[in-house]
Order: C-alpha cells, then structure tokens, then sequence
C-alpha cells in the first residue's frame, strides 16, 4: 500500500511538473512574414499579398484542355512516376520523424526479466563468503526529461514544419510532373502538326516535279527547272524525316514520366489544332496562394524559427526525473509474494559548464540558418510573381503573334498561286514559284509552332499558379 502510494504521489508530482513546464518556451515565437510583392500585376487583374495556402485543392487542371489522351497520361504518371513516388516517401519520413519527437514529450517505461546467480569466495571477508545467492527480478523503470525551457517542444515545431515542407515539396514534385507531361505531349502533337505540314508540302512539291518534269520533256522549260523542282522535294523531305528523331525523343520522355520503360511505349500521331483554353476574364488573387514552392519555403523559415528556439534551451539546465518499481525476490516463485515489492526515486540534472564554444556556435549557426531561410522565402515569392509575369506576357503575346502569323499564311497561300500562274504563263521563271512555296512552308510551319507555344504558355500558366486558375 505504502508503495502505491509513494508511486501515485510520483505520478502527480510528475504531471504537476509537465504541466508547470508548458509555460515556459525559450527562443523566437513564429510570426509568418509578409512578403513585399506588387498591388497588381502588369495583367489588369486585381492580386493580393501572397500567404501559402497550399492546402487548396488544385483539381485536375489538365482537363480543362479538353483532350482525352493527355488525360489517360497523366493518370499514368500519377500513379507510377518515381521521381513523385520519391517525394511521397519523404513527406513519409518526415512525418514519421514528427512522431519520433514528439515521443519525447513524454515519459519512457522500460521493463524487463533478469536473474542471476552468484557464489562468494570462501576465502574473501564479505557477507557471502562461501555461499551460493539467486536473485530474479521483474522491474518497471521510468524516466522522463521535463522540458523545463522548451528545448523539446520547439524541436516538435521544426519537425512538424518541415514535415508540412516536405508534403508541399510532395505537392510540387507532383505540379511539376503534371506540367512537364503536359509540355512534352503538347510538343509532341505540335510536331504532329509540323509533320503534316510537311507531309503535304512533300506531296505538293512531288506534284510540282511532275509537271515540270512533263514541261521540260515537252521543250517548255529548261533542265534548270527540274533540278529546282527535285531540290525542293527532297529538301522538303529531309525536313519531315529530320522530324522523326524529336518525336522519338519526346515519346521516350513521356513513357519515363509514365513509368514505362520507352522500348514499349508507342503514341499515335495526333496534330495539335486549335488553340488552348480561354483564361477566365478575371483571376482571384488568391490563386498565387496556391504555390507549393512558396508554401515549402514558408514551412522551411517556422523550422528555422523554431532551431534557433532549441539552440538556446541548451545554455539551460536539463532536468530529468525517473523511478523504478519492481518485484525482486531469491525464488521465482517467491517472486510475486507482497513482500518481493521494491521500488526507487530518482532525479538528475546537468549543466555543461566549459564547452569550447560550442553552444555559442550552434545558436550562431540556427540564427544565421533562420536568416538565410528567410531570403530563401523572399526569393520564393519574387519567383513566383516573375513566373506569372512572364506566363502572363507569354500568353498574350503569343496570341497577338498567332492572329498575325494567320494573316502571313493566307497572304504566302495567295502569293503561291499567283507565283503557279504567272509561271504556267511564261512570265516568270521558276524560282518565283520555289521563293513563293518556300516562304508559304515556313509561315505554316510557324504557325503550328506558335500553336503548340501558346499551349506551352498556358501550361506555365497553371504551374505559375500553383495548379490550375
């Protein structure tokens, strides 16, 4: 009885303590910082100051581009990309890390079975001399560091927030998956396009041979005009095979982000037509919030915040308690008699007196970590409004350039057919027709580029944000 007493009045000295100790944390209190960033963009939408707000649910941006493949595809590298699977497991460990230390807010029990057996010397001068002694034990220690400054609870704070990093790492590497995907099968389709381009320019141009050939047989023309005509064909057809290697390239590419290995992986082709998804005519200014990076870094700089915090709770005592119960007895089977009870009180406490510097050098290290980090933010946050600046840009730019480049290819189209007649009149030679069809395949040619490149541009778009708009 007097045991169990003694051990309950343990216990609640113990909880008394635990409880006194949560008022007292040394080091910097968190406050997340306010990033200097502009009233607006150069766009007219209306912004705001960003604050992460990673936890918003970025949705499946890519199926706003209406396209069914492409959806397939990423569903595909969702599931079996390694790099992402990589930076799953370390948001994993990362929160597995959070558990580990948070372990140490609370007291440790340990137990065990042991037994010995023992005989003294009959010639030594000890109580034992010449007798055999068995003792077996059943103890139940605890111990338990209180955290008099908070040295264990500000380690708590870095490692939740670097697990909350880690997880919005996990968030980008993801973003940026889905992105790169989106670029390389939106390049991919752009030289679909490019190739159909070509295709038909090969096809044009083996008719062209045709007749020329049919023209110079018939005393029309010179032989200079056939060769004209022949250098254009297989000019036009390097060009398209040269497509070939790209394509190859991109596919292969594709099937890493997919996790398959390229040798299997085949994509039919697939011109890309047509324009990308409207934007909305305004932006909520939250979406700049939604930036994993950005939200990454802030975790980052409350875990440097919260090191500096640890750094100083070690030029302060540490404190720790522990007691010791257990059944002790000379017979295993006298072992849970009422009389075998035993039990013990301790209590330790230290200080490092003389240690070379080397606590002064850790808080100098955390402080200047915390610094560091901070720029480290800043420099996050400029990022991502440069990012959506130049997306912005892009996106309009592109636009404007491929309303003109439209204009270009009507006007090579017409400067072609009037180059056919003129020379099917006699009035010009043929390398008008050959200037005429060269500048027509290069401004189509364009205009497929400046296709895919406005897809492109809303892709950066939506990883400027964050995850879709």
């Amino acid at each position: 009885m007097a045991t169990h007493l003694r051990s309950c009045s343990l216990a609640a000295a113990l909880a008394v303590a635990a409880a006194w100790q949560t008022g007292c944390t040394v080091g910097p209190d968190y406050q997340k910082p306010e990033s200097a960033v502009p009233a607006s963009f150069k766009a007219p939408e209306p912004w705001r100051k960003v604050q992460p707000s990673d936890d918003a649910d970025k949705g499946e941006w890519w199926k706003a581009f209406d396209d069914g493949k492409l959806n397939e595809l990423q569903d595909k590298a969702a599931k079996a990309n390694p790099s992402a699977k990589a930076a799953f497991y370390r948001a994993e460990e990362a929160r597995a890390a959070v558990r580990i230390d948070r372990a140490a807010l609370y007291p440790t029990l340990f137990t065990g079975l042991s037994g010995d057996r023992e005989r003294g010397s009959e010639t030594a001068s000890t109580f034992a001399s010449g007798r055999t002694r068995a003792t077996v034990a059943l103890p139940l220690d605890l111990e338990y560091e209180l955290d008099l400054w908070g040295k264990l609870r500000r380690q708590v704070e870095a490692t939740e927030a670097e697990a909350e990093a880690a997880e919005a790492d996990y968030r980008n590497a993801l973003l940026s998956l889905q992105s790169d995907l989106a670029l390389l099968y939106f390049r991919l389709r752009s030289l679909d396009a490019e190739q159909e381009v070509l295709d038909s320019a090969v096809a044009v141009r083996e008719k062209a041979l045709s007749l020329v050939d049919a023209r110079f047989k018939a005393g029309d023309v010179a032989e200079l005009d056939v060769s004209q005509a022949q250098t254009e064909l297989s000019t036009a057809k390097s060009e398209a095979i040269g497509l070939e290697r790209e394509r190859r390239q991109l596919e292969n590419a594709i099937a890493v982000l997919c996790g398959e290995m390229p040798s299997d992986f085949r994509l039919k082709k697939m011109p890309l037509g047509g324009g990308p998804p409207a934007l909305p005519g305004k932006f909520p200014s939250e979406l700049l919030e939604r930036r994993p990076d950005v939200a990454a870094a802030e975790r980052n700089l409350a875990a440097a915040s919260a090191k500096v915090g640890v750094a100083q709770a070690a030029f302060y005592p540490s404190v720790t308690l522990g007691s010791s119960l257990s059944l002790e007895s000379r017979a295993l089977n006298l072992l849970f008699n009422s009389s075998s009870g035993a039990w013990g009180l301790f209590g330790d406490l230290s200080q490092p007196v003389v240690d070379g510097g080397r606590r002064r050098g850790s808080l100098e290290k955390s402080r200047a970590a915390l610094n560091r980090v901070g720029e480290e933010y800043r420099l996050a946050v400029l990022t991502a409004v440069r990012d959506v600046e130049d997306a912005l840009s892009a996106i309009d730019v592109l636009k404007r350039q491929a309303a003109a480049q439209s204009d270009t290819v009507e006007s090579a189209r017409r400067t072609v057919e009037i180059a056919q007649k003129r020379y099917g009149s006699g009035f010009v030679a043929y390398f008008e027709v050959v200037d005429a069809q060269r500048a027509l395949l290069r401004a189509e040619q364009e205009e497929v580029r400046l296709r895919g490149d406005r897809h492109a541009a809303a892709v950066a778009l939506v990883k400027a944000l964050g995850g879709a708009w």
